[in-house]
């Protein structure tokens, strides 16, 4: 279900992008919601703010607010870049979604946050995508166990679903899509007024 519109190696087919929506920040959530918290909100993966799945039952809860959540950020059915992060000193894994949606390098990262002393260098891997419903169940379910950091991005509608291990970061043009989006999906936000 992958298909390329450039050669999937050309940092500038990602990077000019994202560049143009999000500026310097990096495709992580955190980073994210740091440098664009205006345009942030966020929703739980499963009831009662818990983290992990603990039963296939709760699985499917996960995959269905990942879905329904990624229809409405990025559209039903739309063209949207993938990009996974990779620390150093972890190997990519041979059947992790680098390899399997063909991604190729599009960016390196260092948290401008951070002493220059203890800095690390994040490289993205980043591909295009033809995002429908259910299409990337297998991602939503590494990264609801922590075993990758992905963040879709539809330039077109400039908006970004960032999943995470216990619950999805979201981020909107406007204010008034966060508004109708927080409304349908209230009962999966936490109560704090942080929204965290």
């Amino acid at each position: 279900m992958t298909t390329r519109a450039t050669p999937p190696g050309d940092p500038a087919d990602f990077l000019g992008p994202w560049r143009r929506v999000f500026g310097a920040a990096a495709p992580l959530g955190w980073a994210l919601r740091g440098t664009h918290g205006a345009r942030w909100t966020r929703f739980h993966a499963l009831p009662g703010s818990e983290r992990y799945a603990r039963t296939p039952a709760e699985r499917a809860i996960i995959r269905a607010r990942a879905n329904a959540l990624a229809t409405e950020v990025l559209g039903p059915r739309a063209e949207i870049w993938i990009a996974c992060a990779r620390y150093p000193g972890v190997p990519p894994d041979p059947d992790g979604p680098e390899r399997r949606l063909g991604m190729g390098p599009a960016m390196t990262w260092r948290d401008p946050e951070e002493d220059p002393g203890d800095q690390v260098e994040i490289a993205f891997q980043a591909a295009r995508f033809a995002w429908a419903p259910g299409s990337l169940d297998r991602l939503f379910d590494e990264v609801a166990e922590d075993l990758a950091d992905a963040v879709l991005f539809s330039p077109e509608r400039g908006a970004a679903l960032a999943p995470y291990a216990g619950g999805f970061d979201v981020f909107l043009p406007s204010e008034g899509e966060l508004d109708r989006i927080e409304t349908r999906h209230a009962d999966w936000m936490s109560d704090r007024p942080d929204r965290l």
